[in-house]
């Protein structure tokens, strides 16, 4: 069925399970493919026909990138979801057709959480892309006055008795 139906040929990136790579070899009982640290995993043909399989390259190489952002309580939104869409604009590897999209995602335990969405025209450029996105988002959120959230933790102690306070002072 692999060789006659072709769900996946020499040179797609596939996922089956939890393995991510490149289809290296197709043979009769078995497919190899090399993931991204170039370690060769034989699969099983039967597994490609009956496990779930996920072909990046089947029919393009355009694949979306999801970049989430977590800003600050405070604040401002709008805001942050236009410096997210200029950023993706303002990168000529971010495909204009599909648009990127920009959303206000949700309210996260620790931040507001904003995502832009874009496509590329290649498995290869997602790396690189996604670098020059953050990057690029960091410099303009940080240039807008926009906080990157971080995690945050309220402590409360409750005691009997007072707390003991004690201060040292370190010599040299």
């Amino acid at each position: 069925i692999i060789l006659f139906e072709r769900p996946v040929r020499v040179g797609d990136v596939i996922t089956i399970g939890n393995t991510t790579g490149a289809v290296t070899n197709i043979q009769i009982r078995a497919t190899t493919i090399r993931n991204w640290d170039r370690q060769e995993l034989l699969v099983p043909n039967k597994a490609l026909i009956t496990g779930n399989l996920l072909n990046w390259t089947l029919a393009d190489q355009v694949s979306r990138l999801v970049i989430p952002v977590g800003i600050e309580y405070g604040s401002n939104p709008r805001l942050a979801l236009e410096l997210l869409a200029r950023a993706a604009a303002a990168n000529p590897r971010v495909l204009a057709d599909p648009a990127p999209t920009v959303a206000f995602s949700g309210f996260g335990d620790n931040a507001l959480m904003l995502e832009l969405r874009c496509f590329v025209e290649s498995l290869e450029q997602r790396v690189p892309v996604a670098t020059e996105l953050h990057l690029a988002i960091a410099e303009m959120l940080q240039e807008h006055g926009v906080g990157i959230a971080f995690p945050q933790r309220d402590l409360h102690l409750t005691t009997s008795e007072p707390l003991e306070i004690r201060l040292h002072e370190e010599k040299g």
